[in-house]
């Protein structure tokens, strides 16, 4: 981790629903992969915003291991140090539409901005060269909570959502990823993640079966 001002971005990150100060949820999910933000494509950054849109529709706290039971991170064809998500084939909810044409062009319009002393030791600003993708997309290494469990229902049986590409203003807002929470609101929910962890490897009659 470092803890330089600045941070290199791209444009296209903020189209996709991303802000800064980061959500709390994306820094969660960059330090689950070792990625700086940068090194995510903008479907990413698109499926990680709708998330956080949908859960907020449902009245549910954005959970890392419950997106990563519905994502898989992959490598851009023979581009060192890029990476997108996908929707796994057998894992359907209405946790976002379909995202916008790829832009290739994207690379092109890199910048840099400052992050709150808040969270700058929280974002990595060295970019990973090689994510063990495979090791990271193993459902088995995941351990699922009742409380896991019971959010990926929620969101399979959610509605379609209506909102269009991209989120607005206003519903980034709504959602948090605008003037997001203060870190210790959400710093409950990942000790609550860490510590259900913990239970699950200490306690056998509490590791559940992965659907």
């Amino acid at each position: 981790m470092t803890t330089l001002d600045e941070i290199g971005v791209y444009w296209d990150m903020f189209i996709n629903g991303s802000r800064v100060p980061l959500h709390p949820f994306f820094i969660r999910v960059l330090k689950v992969y070792g990625l700086a933000p940068g090194q995510f494509s903008p479907h990413a950054w698109h499926f990680m915003s709708f998330f956080i849109h949908q859960c907020h529709k449902l009245g549910l706290n954005p959970r890392v291991r419950v997106f990563r039971w519905f994502f898989t991170i992959c490598t851009i064809t023979k581009q060192v140090g890029w990476y997108f998500l996908s929707r796994r084939p057998k894992a359907k909810a209405n946790l976002s539409p379909h995202p916008p044409s790829s832009n290739h062009h994207w690379k092109e319009r890199f910048l840099f901005v400052k992050l709150p002393k808040s969270q700058r030791s929280e974002v990595n600003n060295v970019w990973l060269a090689e994510c063990e993708t495979r090791a990271c997309n193993k459902l088995r290494e995941i351990d699922l909570s009742e409380t896991d469990l019971e959010h990926i229902g929620k969101l399979k049986r959610a509605e379609p959502l209506e909102s269009r590409y991209p989120l607005s203003n206003a519903q980034l807002c709504k959602c948090g990823i605008i003037f997001p929470l203060e870190p210790q609101d959400f710093a409950n929910e990942a000790d609550e993640e860490e510590e259900e962890e913990e239970e699950g490897k200490n306690d056998p009659d509490k590791a559940l079966t992965k659907p």
